[in-house]
């Protein structure tokens, strides 16, 4: 057995049984990670049977919440988890979806209380402490904190209400706190306990207030330029639509104006095809024409040519005159 065993063991031989959270606190505090399994058995039994078991579990439990004595109160979580809950299952805020579940959550726990013996049995089993733990564990997360310690302090005013009590309804937050501060002023000479506890409450909450006051105001200005970025954004994408819709309308009308234009090139081939085909049989029949009246001149000059050669003495003058004629024929024909 190590060194450290030993007195581990020591401390928890010479340890009486838990009085209250007290010597459960000094007793965890002594030992010395890595805690043998001799030391947690020891020190879960005497818990176990100390009256204010739950009420320990609770403390241990919200000091590992709080990020204290991780690596000592480590091999005891389940077993302090089991002491707490007991039959009930875990109270687990940090997984509700939103706001208004982690208050429904709270008020869960506490329906079905209605009289002032049931609200008083409640207390005296302690089954307050397991919805206590939930919400320390939010200590985090300051939104729903809040909202928790809202909703329990919702709750709470069942049970301490009086029905024949007259006093002044408080009008706001401040005078709550003036009405709080003025009840725990002790009689006695002295501060007290109380008082300073509530003075120093009431400083970290105005502080948290604060900086929840700043974090609204840095979100609303997040928010806002966030919303500025998205108008801008809406206006350019409806000025493009506007444009594409206009754009889309210029490109039909010249869809239709090229349609138009389509139509009248065809109407013009057309047109002069027609014509072509007209001047074409035209030129045909003027080529017929000339040719024609080119052949019966030629003939004309050839019968011409012929009879000026039959004689005795071959008329040349008419011969010539005739040749003559054949190229003036031809020379016309040309042009």
């Amino acid at each position: 057995m190590s060194e450290k065993q030993k007195l581990d063991g020591k401390a928890a031989a010479e340890s009486s049984d838990f009085k209250g959270y007290g010597d459960a606190w000094k007793m965890l505090r002594s030992f010395q990670p890595p805690i043998s399994e001799e030391t947690r058995t020891d020190y879960l039994k005497r818990v176990r049977s100390c009256s204010l078991s739950r009420y320990i579990a609770f403390r241990l439990l919200a000091l590992r919440a709080l990020g204290e004595m991780r690596s000592r109160l480590a091999p005891f979580l389940s077993d302090l988890q089991v002491l707490l809950h007991e039959d009930e299952p875990p109270l687990d805020l940090r997984a509700a979806d939103s706001i208004d579940a982690v208050k429904s959550a709270i008020f869960d726990r506490f329906s079905g209380i209605h009289s002032k013996n049931e609200w008083k049995q409640f207390f005296i089993a302690r089954r307050h402490l397991p919805v206590l733990y939930g919400i320390v564990r939010l200590w985090d997360n300051p939104v729903r904190f809040q909202a928790a310690l809202d909703a329990l302090a919702t709750v709470l005013q069942a049970p301490t209400k009086k029905k024949s009590a007259k006093t002044a309804t408080s009008v706001n937050n401040l005078e709550t706190v003036a009405r709080a501060l003025i009840a725990r002023v002790s009689e006695k000479p002295g501060v007290g306990k109380n008082l300073p506890e509530l003075a120093k409450v009431s400083r970290a909450l105005f502080r948290q207030s604060q900086d929840t006051s700043r974090e609204n105001i840095e979100y609303q200005s997040t928010v806002e330029g966030l919303n500025a970025e998205l108008q801008a954004l809406t206006n350019q994408l409806v000025a493009e639509a506007r444009d594409k819709k206009e754009t889309a309308k210029e490109n039909q009308q010249l869809r239709e104006k090229l349609d138009r234009a389509r139509a009248e090139l065809d109407e013009e081939k057309e047109h002069f095809e027609t014509l072509k085909a007209h001047s074409e049989e035209e030129r045909n029949q003027a080529v017929q024409n000339v040719v024609a009246g080119l052949q019966t001149h030629i003939t004309l000059a050839l019968e011409n040519i012929s009879l000026f050669a039959d004689r005795e003495e071959p008329n040349r003058q008419g011969i010539l005159a005739s040749v003559l004629e054949i190229k003036r024929a031809l020379d016309s024909a040309g042009k």
